[in-house]
């Protein structure tokens, strides 16, 4: 699966998951974690959501390095290699 269609599929969670990014572009600069408002609940449904949406499993141990779209994109272009 290639990078672009790994970053579409998650900036589609994202973006239905947190209406208050529907309307802004996201780049793999993106910040998607805490500066975004997202408190520790709702960042562990989004991540369930793309574990479920790839099937696969990113290691919570990961979890909290994950702050830019670009993160979550090499976390599970990692777990599907």
């Amino acid at each position: 699966m290639e990078r672009k269609e790994i970053q579409e599929r998650i900036v589609k969670i994202l973006k239905s998951s947190l209406p208050e990014l529907a309307e802004r572009e996201l780049t793999e600069e993106s910040t998607v974690n805490e500066d975004k408002g997202l408190d520790s609940m709702t960042f562990t449904w989004i991540m369930c959501q793309i574990e479920d949406e790839f099937s696969v499993t990113i290691p919570q141990k990961k979890w909290r390095k994950l702050s830019k779209l670009g993160d979550l994109i090499s976390a599970v272009e990692q777990e599907l290699a």
